[in-house]
Parts: C-alpha cells; structure tokens; sequence
C-alpha cells in the first residue's frame, strides 16, 4: 500500500508527499540529520500528520500527489483537506522533544 500525505508545521506550513511506509517517512521528516528530507529539514518543525489517503500502486499515489501539489494553496488545503480536522501544536519545552507525529492511525 503506498500513501499521500499532507505535514504542517507550527506556523501553518504544510508539506505533500507520497510514501510506501508512512509511519517512518513521518518519521524521518522530524529525525535530526533528516538525510533525504530537504524541504523539511530547513528547521520548520516538528511536522505533524494531519491528512493521508491510501492507494494501491505508487502510480496512483505519485498521480494524487501531483494533483494536490499542482493548486499550491495552503487555503485549497486547508478548505478541501482539513475542513472538520483543527490542528492544534502543544507549548514546545526546550526539554522535550518533538511531539508524536501521529495523532491518530492513518486513515484508509
């Protein structure tokens, strides 16, 4: 199964990308070094999950990332992805570390 998946940070940013395992691409997106990870990396997190989809083939998923890539609105996203979905970011602590990046299991 691979996934499309939307990340937003503490300021409102949001990231879309696509993945196979998304349990440890959200991962690798809040790891520090996060090799691989450039757009996320720039110091803009800890990144939450607040929306996936699932599909059947890589080809499906590139295909929906594309689309949702392609309106580059933060309000597109916020209006069709995360209409009944607030997102809230706890009071960061210089000791502790970045929150959990799920707040619930994906969704199918």
């Amino acid at each position: 199964m691979f996934w499309v998946y939307i990340l937003q940070n503490p300021v409102g940013k949001f990231y879309i990308g696509q993945t196979e395992d998304l349990c440890k691409r959200v991962a690798e997106h809040n790891a520090p070094g996060r090799d691989g990870v450039k757009f996320t990396a720039k110091g803009n997190g800890p990144w939450r999950l607040v929306w996936s989809e699932s599909y059947a083939s890589r080809v499906e998923a590139m295909r929906r990332e594309k689309q949702i890539k392609s309106m580059k609105s933060a309000r597109w996203i916020r209006e069709t992805f995360l209409q009944s979905v607030l997102v809230e970011f706890p009071q960061a602590s210089s000791k502790q570390g970045p929150p959990f990046p799920f707040d619930e299991a994906p969704r199918p």
